[in-house]
Parts: C-alpha cells; structure tokens; sequence
C-alpha cells in the first residue's frame, strides 16, 4: 500500500501542472528574412496555460485560398516547460521571390479547425512579436 501511495504522489503533480494551448491566443504572422531562417517564412505564436505537450501542423500552398494540391507540409511537436507565448515557423525551405502569394492553414492538436491565412512574401501577414520563445521540436 505504501508503494501505491508513493506512485500517486509522484503521479499526480504531473497532472496538477499540465496546460494547454489556448487557442483563443494563436497569432498567425510571419519571419522576416533573417530572423530565424535566411529568408522569410510563415510563423504561429501561441500562449500554453503551464507546461503542455505541443503538436502543431502546417499546410502550404504557393497560391490563394488554400485550395487544391497542397504544396508543401510540415509539423512537429514537443513540450514547453512553462506557461507564456511560444512560436515556432514552418519552414517552407526556398525563398519565393518577394510579392508571391501564398496561403496556409495550421492544424493545431486541441483546436478547433483554423481559417486560411493568406500571405505575401514581404509584406502579409503581420510580422511575429516574438514576446515569448521558439518552441523546438
């Protein structure tokens, strides 16, 4: 019985201290060339509640409205240690020349479905804040 005890006692602060994404806070912006990578790449700022698990996905598409084949794909996920705003890009590896379209809809375990954004390289959507750190798969 002591053991037990002692395994619900190790057990249960973990859960205690769980968060969550809120995704009332997911900020969809972009990195500007240089910040994080050599050109310019989507990014998502989000606010966890505590430290919290993380999976967080990408669709790309190099034209408007999200529509079609898609492009390009990327996710990941990992953990945050603590409550705040974290970031993290999704890295579409080429540089498309500055004033191309491009759309993207991330995919945020525990979130509702999220709305396209539509991006210009150079100039849409707002750029990140960057208030909080880079979460790293």
């Amino acid at each position: 019985m002591k053991k037990l005890l002692i395994a619900a006692m190790v057990l249960c602060p973990f859960q205690v201290w769980a968060g969550s994404i809120d995704c009332e806070s997911l900020e969809f912006c972009r990195a500007p060339e240089g910040s994080i990578q050599p050109y310019e790449v989507p990014g998502l700022g989000f606010t966890v509640t505590g430290p919290s698990a993380w999976d967080i996905g990408a669709n790309v598409w190099f034209s408007s409205g999200c529509q079609g084949e898609v492009d390009h794909t990327c996710g990941g996920s990992g953990f945050v240690p603590w409550e705040g705003t974290w970031w993290l890009i999704a890295d579409i590896y080429e540089q498309p020349p500055v004033g191309s379209r491009y759309s993207i809809r991330w995919i945020v375990d525990g979130c509702p479905d999220q709305p396209c954004i539509e991006g210009t390289i150079g100039s849409a959507p707002d750029t990140c804040s960057w208030d909080g750190a880079l979460a790293e798969p």
